[in-house]
């Protein structure tokens, strides 16, 4: 029995519903301050740094398919910054000038700059950290698959690199503003190696992913007092191979149509909630806002999604 990483490709948009819809749970849990033993670990399997992996997946698809850079960031753009604009314009204006400081706020937030200054804002770390990855990706890519030899040993280096970079950080003023969420994106380029591996057909015996999955295993016990990023990211190497298998042997239809209808809007429903709450609850309760937030999350995304897509893409 083999493990094929095109498993990966099939199942992403089960594997991105499968976190979003972990990280629209467990923000409902934790806004409500409701604590169910072992129920937020399960929610966080793949979460924002599954996020991110799969993103560096997504990105080397994309890239391979057409390398030229500037229709590479044009493409970015109308996939991810046009519709966070549009979805956070209105929400944004409201909490800047009821809340904040005005235009100069608004600026920071719709450009995403005030994640680096100031921290995250309104959960908008995820946006501003992918934003950042797209703009660096190109030079990425062109280090770690500068040939067909080393590619693995490249992209391992990018992540150790990483690792380097944050722990240092931890001991600079940064790290609080931004290096705890930006820290997530060390698996980035493990991602872009598994959509190269991905793209080539590559497979591996099933026991060379159990010892994969004991390794990690081992890592995330050692790992989980020391740094919590690690320890969610160690969590997720070990999850996602997993629920590939599931999905693709064991999930029923119905199963894997919720997840990838969640997987689809994930965009969306990130975002939406996030901001509407963010906004809400400055001027009513946590449960007020939820119930707010939650509904009009749901009723939203599906027809954003829709009609963005029709605009930007020229779908029909």
């Amino acid at each position: 029995m083999v493990y094929k990483f095109e498993s990966i490709s099939k199942c992403r948009d089960e594997l991105m519903g499968y976190a979003i819809f972990g990280v629209f749970l467990s923000h409902l849990l934790y806004w409500l301050g409701i604590k169910i033993p072992g129920v937020n670990m399960v929610l966080r399997l793949i979460y924002t740094q599954g996020f991110l992996f799969l993103s560096g997946f997504g990105l080397y698809y994309s890239f391979v398919k057409s390398s030229d850079i500037l229709p590479f960031y044009a493409r970015r753009m109308k996939r991810l910054y046009i519709p966070f604009v549009v979805m956070t314009f209105i929400p944004f204006l409201v909490y800047t000038f009821l809340v904040g400081n005005g235009i100069v706020d608004f600026v920071s937030f719709i450009t995403t700059i005030h994640f680096w200054t100031h921290g995250s804002y309104l959960g908008m770390w995820y946006i501003a950290v992918s934003i950042a990855l797209y703009f660096i990706y190109p030079i990425l890519h062109k280090y770690i698959f500068l040939s067909n030899k080393g590619v693995a040993l490249r992209a391992v280096s990018c992540l150790l690199l990483a690792v380097v970079f944050f722990e240092v950080l931890k001991y600079t003023p940064f790290f609080e503003t931004f290096g705890f969420w930006a820290q997530k994106a060390i698996v980035f380029p493990l991602g872009m190696l598994c959509g190269y591996l991905s793209r080539n057909g590559v497979q591996v015996k099933i026991r060379f992913l159990i010892v994969w999955c004991i390794v990690m295993l081992v890592l995330t016990v050692v790992i989980q007092p020391y740094d919590r990023n690690y320890y969610d990211i160690c969590k997720t190497c070990i999850a996602l191979p997993i629920m590939c298998l599931l999905f693709e042997k064991f999930a029923q239809n119905k199963i894997r149509r919720f997840f990838s209808w969640f997987g689809k809007l994930s965009l969306e429903i990130y975002v939406l909630h996030c901001v509407i709450y963010g906004t809400m609850i400055q001027f009513y309760p946590p449960y007020k806002s939820i119930l707010v937030a939650y509904p009009i999350t749901i009723l939203l995304a599906p027809l954003l999604h829709k009609y963005l897509g029709k605009i930007l893409d020229g779908r029909h």
